[in-house]
């Protein structure tokens, strides 16, 4: 059996050359702009929609679940500890239950933000003539909500002192009381949210940018 015959290459060999890659244009005026906007209406959104959807369904399992340990314990009606009474006529007072469907309604309206707020981006990038609009949506998803992690509990702390500088014993001031708290922290989570949708959006959109400039990128922006 032959062995195969290898011929050394001579000296000076020169190996293929390959062309280079060309340079990606950077992104336009334009294009910058509306990649941050994208981002800070669409997480805005994103956020606020998740941060009303898991509040209310909370609060729907919080009501549940508090009605019937009291329903039990009162069926029971032997075991009681003290203060039970006092317990059970402050959460009657607050009359949770009346709030249960309207809490369903507002989850369902969180979905609805979320959906809209990815919709948004969509149409917003492709407007700017992004290449891959819903890829610059995801992967600035994706971005932001890990730095909105690292971020986000900084609001509910801070609304977390508030309850605890004006002790309230009347159930509806409490009650009252932690709507505005919540909603204030709602609304500073939104704000952080928008500015770090927009830093993650302009990331992605510069990351995944066209390797050739589009007519819509192009067009110059109205004043």
């Amino acid at each position: 059996m032959t062995q195969p015959q290898f011929t050394q290459q001579p000296y000076g060999y020169a190996a293929p050359q390959y062309a280079p890659r060309p340079k990606r244009p950077p992104l336009s005026k334009r294009q910058r702009g509306t990649a941050r906007v994208a981002g800070a209406v669409s997480f805005s959104l994103l956020t606020l929609g998740w941060m009303v959807s898991l509040g209310a369904i909370s609060a729907v399992a919080f009501v549940g679940l508090f009605t019937w340990i009291f329903e039990l314990v009162g069926t029971a009606g032997n075991g009681r500890q003290a203060g039970y009474e006092e317990v059970d006529a402050f959460i009657r007072q607050l009359e949770l239950g009346t709030w249960s469907g309207w809490l369903l309604v507002a989850a369902g309206a969180g979905v609805v933000a979320m959906v809209v707020g990815l919709l948004v981006s969509a149409l917003i990038l492709r407007s700017s003539g992004a290449a891959r609009p819903w890829a610059i949506t995801w992967a600035g998803f994706g971005i932001a909500i890990v730095a909105h992690w690292l971020l986000g509990w900084i609001p509910w702390f801070l609304v977390q002192l508030v309850p605890g500088a004006f002790p309230l014993v009347d159930p509806t001031g409490w009650l009252w009381l932690t709507a505005a708290t919540i909603a204030i922290a709602i609304l500073l989570s939104c704000v952080i949210a928008a500015v770090i949708g927009a830093l993650a959006w302009w990331w992605m959109a510069h990351a995944l940018r066209s390797g050739e400039p589009t007519a819509a990128a192009a067009a110059p922006s109205a004043a």
